[in-house]
């Protein structure tokens, strides 16, 4: 798109490199958001705050979305 255009307007050609390739607000994928939310909140369903620490097994089944290991 842009080689057309500065093929049409070779006179505007710093507008037209300015248009296609000035970066946006960059988003967030949903799988970034969701990291974002487990950094500042931490992970559902593992407890917050004081208390006993969850043995490994707990862990990374909370980490492959199963349940608590009993």
């Amino acid at each position: 798109m842009a080689a057309v255009e500065i093929r049409k307007n070779p006179q505007n050609i710093t507008d037209i490199l300015d248009k296609f390739y000035t970066p946006e607000e960059p988003e967030m994928t949903p799988e970034e958001m969701m990291l974002a939310q487990q950094q500042m909140g931490g992970m559902p369903g593992m407890p917050q705050g004081p208390g006993p620490e969850p043995d490994i097994a707990s862990v990374l089944a909370g980490l492959t979305g199963g349940g608590p290991v009993v």
